[in-house]
């Protein structure tokens, strides 16, 4: 065989493989792209949803922080301390909720580094948030709403003597002591004043 030869083969097997290369290279650049992309949405959502500590789509994001970060042993190691102060039912209290916010912004500090944005984004941004009075009322109101709602429900249960399902008893909550959400560094108002 002589050179040509060779170069006529060569070319024959890069012409085959090409694609088949371009598109495993492609799939390894889709798979960090997309999994760079389920960390940042579960990022915005902690961030946005910082003075919304009982929503919905905020636990939701909490909960898949384990499937998302699973190659990222610190993350999930911030995750499970902060994991364990919510848990903890001896921190509800005013120090307690302090130690809660520590390892939330802990979380967060280690996402950030995951990601890369640690020379953008600072603990003192992690603690700035935005919570217009009405917000903060609204989400009082809802939780007062909640609490009422469940009271009639396990009422009629009660009065059609069916046993009320296993639950965390209704008076746990003291509706005097509701959250209403108000992070530290927060502004709070009527909905004018300017992010801090």
């Amino acid at each position: 065989m002589t050179n040509t030869d060779w170069i006529l083969i060569i070319n024959a097997v890069a012409i085959v493989f090409a694609p088949v290369v371009a598109l495993w290279v492609g799939g390894i650049l889709q798979a960090h792209s997309d999994a760079r992309k389920a960390k940042l949405s579960i990022f915005a959502t902690l961030i946005g949803l910082r003075h919304a500590p009982l929503s919905v789509e905020l636990v939701q994001a909490l909960n898949q922080i384990d499937a998302v970060f699973v190659d990222d042993p610190a993350v999930r190691e911030a995750w499970t301390r902060y994991l364990a102060t919510l848990n903890d039912q001896n921190l509800n209290s005013a120090i307690g909720t302090s130690i809660r916010e520590d390892k939330r912004r802990e979380l967060l500090l280690e996402i950030v580094k995951s990601l890369r944005l640690a020379k953008k984004i600072s603990s003192a941004d992690l603690l700035r948030t935005y919570l217009p009075n009405f917000v903060a009322e609204e989400s009082h109101v809802r939780w007062l709403e909640r609490i009422q709602k469940r009271a009639f429900l396990e009422e009629e249960l009660a009065r059609r003597q069916i046993p009320v399902p296993p639950g965390p008893p209704i008076a746990a909550v003291n509706p005097g002591q509701i959250p209403v959400p108000q992070p530290a560094g927060s502004s709070v108002g009527n909905g004018a004043e300017q992010p801090r």
